[in-house]
């Protein structure tokens, strides 16, 4: 189940992968500094940095707007306006510094450093005039921005993590759910830890040799030995009567009369004339019947007065030991 939820997601995440159109990161530095005098105190000094970072900040929140963006469109004629280079470009800097990074996002890499780069040219010409002091502030381009060799987007390694990793909460979580919340039943052990009721044998499903097996464990059971009719009790919705019955009653002979019930108790018909049935047992099909539906059958078996014989437990591909008792009462052995 796991493996099939890991490779539903990985589909959208192949898709994701080819079907995106790729976008390159390119990005530019430029340093953001205030002229001082070599006489300049220690006050000054202090003063040009404060400046400088406030400037950095400002600058930083110019750079996406048309007063830079628009010349930069004009220019390299991107056929878009500085408004919608605005959804291309992003500018940041770091607390206390004054290094403004401009980031810019396009499909071809080639084009993203050259937007990159034009656009920190022209946010240094115009910082620098709409400043009033071009004489004390140094704007310098210290790190051009270079064609990126890779694209951001579509991450295959990203994708197709987040893919495996979904798939594997979403299989385990339905794993979980599969056996804790329905509790199918999987193995002899869980039965034996739900009901103090005896398992009187294990069968592969549909085989006739272990029929005859199951046929002498009821006749040599010391607790069918006053049984006359006995009902096979599905514990799933198996309706209609079972080959396990027509087989088991063969294998008895005249001595028993076997007695098929529909389903579940309650929610189809009850035991035919629950008052002729003498006892019965419970057929559990691992994979398929859970825990609950072994209780409502055990439930309403006692309140019809019939009382449980035993469970025979069916398997499909024989994992569990064939005809093996996996447990039973110490009068009964």
């Amino acid at each position: 189940m796991i493996v099939v939820t890991i490779a539903i997601c990985l589909i959208p995440a192949i898709a994701a992968m080819f079907l995106q159109t790729p976008s390159y990161h390119a990005a530019t530095l430029i340093y953001v500094d205030v002229e001082t005098i070599s006489t300049s105190s220690i006050d000054e000094l202090s003063q040009a940095v404060e400046t400088a970072n406030a400037r950095t900040i400002t600058f930083k929140q110019l750079i996406s707007t048309p007063l830079v963006l628009s010349p930069v469109a004009e220019g390299l004629i991107l056929g878009i306006s500085g408004e919608m280079l605005a959804s291309h470009v992003t500018a940041q800097s770091a607390l206390d510094t004054s290094i403004l990074e401009i980031n810019v996002t396009w499909s071809d890499p080639e084009t993203a450093a050259t937007i990159a780069n034009r656009i920190a040219t022209e946010a240094i010409s115009t910082f620098a005039l709409a400043a009033g002091t071009p004489s004390h502030l140094k704007l310098i381009q210290v790190q051009p921005a270079v064609a990126p060799t890779a694209p951001i987007t579509p991450n295959p390694p990203l994708l197709l993590g987040l893919a495996i990793f979904g798939g594997l909460l979403l299989g385990s979580a339905l794993v979980l759910f599969r056996q804790g919340w329905t509790r199918t039943i999987y193995s002899v052990e869980q039965i034996e830890a739900a009901t103090t009721i005896p398992i009187l044998a294990t069968a592969r499903s549909g085989e006739s040799a272990e029929t005859d097996l199951i046929a002498g464990i009821i006749q040599t059971a010391k607790r069918f030995r006053e049984v006359h009719s006995i009902a096979l009790v599905s514990a799933g919705e198996r309706p209609g009567k079972s080959v396990l019955s027509e087989r088991l009653s063969l294998a008895l002979g005249d001595r028993y009369t076997v007695v098929d019930s529909p389903a579940r108790l309650g929610s189809r018909e009850a035991l035919e004339s629950p008052d002729r049935v003498d006892s019965a047992v419970v057929v559990v099909c691992l994979g398929k019947d859970t825990i609950p539906g072994i209780n409502v059958v055990l439930a309403q078996l006692e309140l019809l007065a019939v009382p449980a014989g035993g469970i025979i437990v069916l398997t499909q591909n024989g994992s569990v030991p064939l005809g093996r008792f996996a447990r039973s009462p110490r009068d009964d052995r």
